[in-house]
């Protein structure tokens, strides 16, 4: 939402499963009990039916029926091996779905869910392509029409979808295989995890990610539209962004949606994180009688996108809480005092006193710190911020003087006091004392 991303390489086969999903919710949704096939062979190959029927409260003969139809529907889509995979998911996949299709059709055919599915996916496709115009396009149809969708089907549909993110891709005992997503390797959610691990700077909030262990973020995958709400979206690649762990948390995040943070008219109005703001927001700080402010704005404007995307993440309060004065400096101050240290220490003049530090140097050195932080956005934690208390300490005189007198403490140290003076006499006599030194 802040720093762009790429698409991990995994990506095909999270469409995929997308689209298993899918697949799976029209059979459910298409399908009743009235249009169940008839058996011919008595026992038919499904082996988890006892298990299945005892927990939909269902005849086992109605499960094998149901069993027969999906796998027939998988095979017309050329997916039967991935049918068979599914609905050996029982708990995960068969049950919600022999439970969506124990309702009646009348129940589930207005609005048609995959339709709905499908137009909401290539909607979410579109989001990510940032000269897309969706200014006609208020929000998701699944939102749109979600008071039309009986109660009981919507219930099904989300925990069905939730099973397919929660117990099919987080599981890491038993990843999806190659013949059920294609690609070269298994997929679960540490795979997508690994894939992202060249994150060192969350791509909500612009802090430091956690630590890498075992070659993997140690974070979750957040669904930037949350799944309460959007359950077609549970393994969709756009959906799933590896935040922080602050920022993924419930006092954070959460289940808050962009749009409505935002307050948008349109989907123009929101930021996603392939729709990204970074290059867009800009930062102007001003010190207020009890703390120092930020006005962070969309180029200049108050805008819903800049709105939503200060909202969602609570990215106001956390920034500001960078310049928050402890110990002489901020946090975004230390970072930019470090730079101008090492900047300074490595011009020979200053090392060997040649020269008086001055506002013109001090200027110069903030110059390029703003210059290097913002060449540094998205690569190193914080540089958002530090480009932002640089420009402000280079452009307000009193705060450069401040700073300027905290490094001429650094670099040209003030004359012994007559404390310090007389401290050093007495440690002085102590060694005349006991012979360390001589007075010849």
């Amino acid at each position: 939402m802040l720093h762009p991303l790429d698409l991990p390489q995994c990506a095909e086969q999270l469409y995929e499963l997308t689209e298993l999903a899918r697949l799976t919710l029209a059979f459910a949704t298409q399908s009743d009990l009235t249009t169940l096939p008839q058996l011919d062979v008595p026992k038919p190959h499904y082996h988890y039916r006892k298990a299945v029927a005892k927990e939909t409260n269902l005849a086992e003969g109605s499960v094998n029926r149901i069993w027969a139809k999906y796998i027939a529907f998988m095979h017309s889509k050329k997916r039967e091996t991935a049918g068979n995979w599914l609905l050996d998911q029982y708990t995960a996949v068969a049950v919600p779905v022999v439970e969506l299709v124990k309702i009646p059709l009348v129940q589930k055919q207005n609005p048609d869910i995959a339709q709905l599915f499908a137009a909401d996916v290539a909607l979410l496709n579109q989001l990510a392509k940032t000269q897309d115009d969706l200014s006609a396009i208020p929000q998701f149809h699944y939102q749109a029409q979600k008071i039309a969708i009986d109660l009981a089907v919507d219930k099904l549909i989300n925990k069905l979808m939730r099973n397919f993110y929660e117990k099919l891709f987080r599981n890491s005992s038993r990843p999806i295989r190659t013949d059920i997503v294609g690609g070269t390797g298994d997929l679960n959610r540490n795979v997508l995890l690994r894939e992202y691990s060249h994150l060192y700077v969350c791509p909500g909030c612009d802090s430091e990610h956690e630590s890498i262990q075992d070659g993997q973020l140690q974070t979750q995958a957040d669904h930037f539209f949350p799944l309460s709400r959007y359950p077609f979206f549970a393994v969709h690649p756009l959906n799933l962004v590896p935040y922080c762990i602050l920022c993924n948390s419930p006092l954070v995040k959460g289940d808050n949606d962009i749009i409505t943070k935002s307050n948008a008219a349109n989907l123009n109005e929101i930021f996603h994180p392939f729709r990204p703001a970074q290059k867009f927001v800009e930062i102007r700080v001003r010190r207020e009688p009890t703390k120092v402010a930020l006005d962070i704005t969309d180029q200049g404007q108050a805008t819903p996108r800049m709105t939503g995307f200060l909202n969602l993440l609570d990215i106001q309060s956390r920034w500001e809480g960078e310049f928050f004065q402890s110990h002489n400096l901020s946090r975004a101050g230390n970072r930019v005092f470090r730079d101008l240290k090492i900047a300074f220490k490595s011009d020979r003049r200053v090392a060997n006193h040649q020269f008086q530090l001055d506002n013109q140097a001090l200027f110069e050195r903030l110059q390029e710190i703003v210059a290097d932080s913002q060449l540094e956005y998205g690569a190193t934690p914080g540089a958002m911020t530090t480009k932002a208390y640089a420009e402000w300490i280079r452009d307000d005189d009193v705060e450069r003087n401040h700073l300027l007198v905290r490094l001429r403490q650094y670099f040209q140290p003030v004359p012994n006091t007559t404390h310090q003076q007389v401290s050093q006499n007495v440690q002085q006599q102590g060694r005349l004392a006991i012979g360390i030194i001589s007075t010849v």
